[in-house]
């Protein structure tokens, strides 16, 4: 029986049950997985060895900084759906190392948007659909996104194809179950507003396409028109408390953020850098145009079959409406440094959020699309002609799939094993891992001060060509730390923070050399201890520190310094006088949670209160506001009676938490809730 099978198999045995038809089937259900993931590893390479990746933005530790800030809204608000990663990365290292869970997030990013972007072209050929996949993983966006750290915006990436595939799907069959499949997916793209905001211009475009060429569709209009409060709702724990904040990032942003954030010029100019997916603001990035000039042909091959794919298929709505995309991309993606700096300029000064795209070259993702969907269908076309056409035609077009194939590969060959070497695994310093001992065997409610006053700067042990990266104490030390929050010096910006430490920290550091008491003026924010990072061009300019009589040198390491305040500190003060001329006294303040204190007030003056988020304008004392809400970082009230001080935002934050628990529950009873009775009324 065995021969019969395995010959019956070298005949191409199409039973469905010997072993080679279930390897076959197998491998064309789940074949693109493995291929991604293979791809993921290949493009990781030397990075998966034991270790943390540090990039500019992408910045991992021992600590989920962002997720206690996230949850008790001790940060202003960020458009984007953060909250639930950054818990997730927090309980995740809680149950293993931090280094590995950034490892799987890594690799799972790569594979997912292969496998996503494998299954959007609505075409038959596999070579097609590996084609879009393996184009949407390797190009330029993808590289310059990854060493400039933005994982966040990559995640979002990743999961875009299927977002997109889903909505195309409630266009052709629209159903309930299709819509909680677009409004999931789309969710998981919220993780990067920007990419939202390019996702929902997608859908725009294919549904006013699909529309254009249906025009009578009611029952899809309904369920488009539910998407939106669904969304909200679902989504309503990060999006209200943004938009009811009463400052946020995009407050800060101003044409010089347009200027400074422009797309550069790699090849001839800003606009056909753009065309060819590179332009990305920050130069110093070695793409594979920089090493090998003549790659630069690959992209010709990427135009080629993309414009051969359109031209295919020119007649479908769906062709149409993907070109389009293409073409906003690529309008939008040139930003202020391009043909059209008018139309960008007017959009983000008269559109609400669109001054959010400072950085352009987010519009390039839109392009990718394009690429990968277009060319897509130019293989499947070339493809036909490999079944349909005669020996010398079969031939050529055999040897134009692989030429397609190699574009990518060489057109983006610095992304492999590990970037090319842009890029090492590094660990933290032992001497960090003393400052981390220390701290926390100091028990207290207290603050620490992070310096250089710098949210970006070089450090001599991070092994990259470029070691420049975002302050990583804050992923490193547990506790309350005051750090400077973006402070980035570019195009005439210097610091973009609402936060009311932040002034007064670059006030006191301004009249450094003035003085010899830092550890007397860092008692308004509680700072018990000073951390010294070693790095960056402007380290000498910190050395009054070791001057200061009342600071105490803990430890000096080689990449590391820690100093001790002489001074006691609290989060309670009693002050003879409400602009804290007088002595400042210990108070008593008993933690009861991150957003509640018991305070105890004895004796006559006023009460001073440093709050944990240093930001006093939320904080209560039994309902009553501070009298001085200027410099804003501490509160000043009477000191007759104590009393209960908390924290106002958190409860509306729980209300929302409570409304996209509730509508997430609802969303997950759908697969039930649909064989129900009822159903068929929808």
């Amino acid at each position: 029986m065995k021969r019969l099978v395995s010959y019956g198999a070298r005949l191409g045995c199409r039973c469905g049950s010997c072993w080679t038809c279930l390897t076959k089937r197998r491998l064309a259900r789940y074949g693109h997985w493995l291929f991604f993931l293979a791809l993921a590893l290949v493009i990781m390479g030397p990075l998966l060895q034991k270790g943390y990746i540090l990039a500019l933005d992408m910045v991992f530790g021992p600590v989920s900084a962002s997720a206690r800030d996230l949850l008790f809204g001790f940060e202003a608000p960020v458009l984007g759906a953060r909250l639930l990663p950054e818990l997730l990365l927090a309980a995740a290292g809680a149950l293993g190392p931090v280094w590995l869970v950034q490892k799987l997030i890594l690799l799972s990013i790569f594979t997912l948007a292969g496998v996503g972007a494998y299954r959007l072209p609505l075409v038959d050929s596999r070579s097609a659909r590996y084609y879009a996949g393996l184009l949407y993983v390797v190009n330029p966006f993808v590289y310059v996104r990854f060493l400039a750290g933005h994982w966040y915006i990559l995640v979002s990436y990743a999961v875009v194809p299927f977002a997109v595939k889903s909505f195309i799907s409630l266009l052709d069959q629209p159903s309930l179950k299709q819509g909680v499949r677009v409004l999931a997916l789309t969710s998981l793209v919220a993780i990067s507003s920007h990419l939202l905001a390019l996702t929902a211009i997608a859908y725009l475009v294919l549904y006013l396409f699909w529309v254009f060429q249906r025009r009578s569709a009611p029952r899809l209009h309904l369920y488009v028109a539910g998407l939106i409060p669904a969304f909200f709702l679902l989504n309503a724990y990060w999006l209200m408390p943004a938009l009811a904040a009463d400052r946020t990032l995009l407050q800060a942003i101003s044409e010089l953020d347009l200027d400074a954030f422009a797309p550069v010029t790699v090849v001839f100019s800003p606009w056909v850098s753009i065309a060819l997916m590179l332009g990305f603001w920050r130069e110093g990035y070695v793409y594979a145009v920089n090493v090998v000039p003549a790659v630069g042909l690959a992209f010709g091959v990427i135009v080629w079959v993309a414009i051969y794919g359109a031209s295919w298929t020119y007649r479908s709505w769906l062709t149409m409406a993907v070109f389009t995309i293409g073409v906003i991309g690529f309008v939008l993606g040139s930003g202020v440094a391009g043909p059209f700096e008018g139309l960008f300029r007017f959009l983000a000064l008269h559109f609400p959020f669109f001054e959010g795209f400072r950085d352009s070259h987010k519009f390039v993702l839109l392009l990718v699309l394009a690429y990968a969907l277009l060319g897509a269908h130019g293989v499947d076309a070339v493809v036909a002609v490999v079944a349909q056409g005669r020996a010398w035609q079969r031939r050529l077009a055999l040897a134009a799939i692989i030429l397609v194939f190699l574009a990518p590969l060489a057109y983006s060959f610095t992304l492999f094993w590990g970037f090319n070497g842009y890029v090492k695994v590094t660990s933290y310093p032992e001497d960090w891992y003393t400052v981390r001992r220390i701290l926390k065997e100091d028990a207290g409610d207290y603050g620490i001060l992070v310096l250089p006053w710098e949210s970006y700067m070089p450090y001599p042990w991070v092994p990259n060509r470029d070691s420049t990266v975002r302050t990583p104490a804050r992923n490193f030390f547990e506790g309350n730390l005051i750090y400077p929050k973006q402070v980035i010096r570019r195009g005439g910006i210097y610091a973009q923070s609402f936060a009311p430490e932040q002034p007064y920290i670059k006030s006191l550091l301004d009249q450094s050399h003035t003085f010899d008491d830092f550890g007397a003026r860092l008692r308004p924010l509680a700072v018990k201890y000073v951390v010294l990072e070693k790095g960056g061009r402007q380290l000498a300019r910190y050395n009054f520190l070791y001057d200061q009589q009342d600071l105490e040198l803990v430890l000096d390491g080689e990449t590391i310094a820690l100093f001790r305040n002489r001074h006691p500190v609290s989060r309670v003060y009693i002050s003879s006088s409400p602009d804290l001329s007088g002595e400042l006294e210990l108070g008593e303040a008993e933690r009861l949670s991150h957003v509640r204190y018991r305070i105890e007030a004895q004796g006559s003056g006023y009460l001073v209160i440093v709050p944990p988020n240093y930001d006093i304008s939320q904080w209560r004392l039994d309902g009553q506001p501070s009298m001085s809400p200027s410099p804003g970082f501490y509160g000043v009230l009477p000191a007759t009676s104590g009393g209960d001080l908390t924290y106002r935002p958190f409860a509306k934050n729980v209300v929302w938490y409570s409304v996209s628990a509730a509508w997430l529950f609802v969303v997950l009873s759908v697969p039930v809730m649909g064989r129900a009775p009822w159903r068929r009324w929808v």
